[in-house]
């Protein structure tokens, strides 16, 4: 029997949309075994009915399970969403600190996606990805490298913290979920964020990279494609990386508050691939929606 390969996003009614396009492309992409099965889960902030029937109806197929979990708001309310470095989070991207508590008990391995990526590649061997008794595994950020970068950690040193440990983007998480729980990820994380509110630059991305403090599996790059592999004015990127890389993402990340869906044409006019978004929506009941001008 195929393994069965197990996949969680997170969204608010903001995000159902992409998410719509998200979890399509990652289903049309989960493996290269034709009977490969597939499940799903859902964090949904407050989704509503009306997009819940529509996701629903998006992601029909014989061979993927869909688990719609709700997430208990008043456990995220009060959350820090805006910083000097950030204005367009919302609570939702905490939800991925509760996959402990809200997942069922056999659900070992996870692949984690914000739902601003697109998956575009057969997603089986970050499915097997090693994570060597880590709890996860995570691209590093090319724009924020490390602890100490500008965007790091604030107040790194006062915190004990390794100014050179490997800083990662958690747009993409291959989670042990074993070695999660071990490591009290999502326990720390909060009590992170409960002392250090005032100084965090992006949310929970900020705690889950103090907790670890570098003790991440680095996934190779193209996992996680993120705008500044494509933007001019990130040319150094891609002139000391490999053009594959931005060439050919496997996951597209369509990270920063400029997003497809809300301005195509800063999209378009940087060539950063938006193709990618439209033709997965256009798979989805919004199929030939688009972004008025």
């Amino acid at each position: 029997m195929s393994e069965v390969m197990r996949f969680v996003v997170s969204a608010d009614e903001n995000y159902a949309m992409p998410m719509g396009a998200c979890v399509r492309s990652v289903i049309d992409n989960a493996g290269e075994d034709p009977g490969s099965s597939v499940e799903v889960a859902v964090l949904s902030c407050g989704i509503s009915a009306e997009s819940k029937e529509k996701l629903l109806a998006s992601w029909g197929d014989p061979l993927v399970k869909i688990v719609w979990l709700e997430v208990d708001e008043n456990e995220l309310r009060g959350l820090p969403t805006h910083s000097r470095a950030n204005k367009h989070l919302t609570v939702a991207t905490y939800a991925r600190l509760l996959i402990p508590q809200l997942l069922p008990s056999d659900w070992k391995r996870i692949i984690y996606f914000d739902t601003d990526t697109i998956t575009v590649a057969s997603l089986a061997e970050l499915w097997a990805h090693p994570l060597g008794n880590l709890p996860f595994g995570a691209v590093q950020d090319p724009y924020t490298p490390l602890i100490s970068s500008d965007h790091g950690i604030p107040g790194w040193r006062s915190l004990g913290l390794d100014g050179e440990a490997r800083y990662f983007n958690a747009g993409v998480l291959v989670i042990d979920r074993e070695e999660w729980e071990r490591h009290r990820v999502s326990e720390r994380s909060f009590e992170y964020i409960a002392a250090n509110r005032s100084e965090m630059l992006l949310a929970d991305q900020d705690a889950l990279n103090a907790v670890v403090n570098g003790n991440f599996y680095p996934v190779d790059p193209q996992w996680n494609v993120m705008n500044c592999w494509y933007e001019t004015e990130r040319k150094e990127l891609r002139n000391s990386g490999s053009s594959e890389i931005w060439r050919h993402p496997r996951v597209r990340h369509y990270n920063g508050a400029k997003k497809p869906w809300n301005d195509l044409g800063y999209y378009e006019e940087r060539n950063l691939r938006p193709d990618l978004f439209f033709h997965h929506l256009d798979r989805t009941n919004w199929a030939g929606w688009r972004p008025s001008a």
